[in-house]
């Protein structure tokens, strides 16, 4: 019912990542979650399980996208199967996404942004010393 779901999120959850992904990968998620510390892998916020504002710091599964969800489940009946990534959330996980997870185009933004970084702090240093 409507009142179980909204009392117990992180059962809910599970539920959906077992009839998603598959018995092996709800096992997963939750030695994924309480490794993570129930936070994010990218950003380390906390993961909300349940329905949130705006689904902020949902928790999402990441998975390589060589392989379909369907691939990822039905994985489970073998004795070779395939294992999402780790657990993000919302934010986290469209932003790899619209990178089309690819290492090159994040090592190169991320090296950016500390140059950035680097370039306004030497800035604001020099600017505020005493002459």
């Amino acid at each position: 019912t409507r009142y179980w779901k909204r009392r117990h999120p992180t059962l809910k959850k599970l539920d959906r990542v077992r009839r998603a992904w598959g018995k092996h990968c709800e096992e997963w998620f939750l030695e994924e979650i309480q490794n993570q510390e129930y936070k994010c892998y990218g950003c380390h916020k906390k993961l909300v399980f349940g329905h949130s504002e705006e689904n902020k710091n949902q928790a999402c599964i990441d998975h390589d996208h060589q392989y379909t969800q369907k691939e990822i489940r039905e994985s489970g009946k073998t004795d070779n199967p395939i294992y999402p990534r780790m657990v993000l959330c919302n934010p986290c996980n469209r932003a790899l996404g619209s990178l089309n997870d690819d290492p090159d185009i994040l090592e190169r933004l991320a090296k950016r942004i500390r140059e950035h970084r680097r370039k306004n702090e030497t800035r604001i240093l020099q600017n505020t010393r005493v002459v």
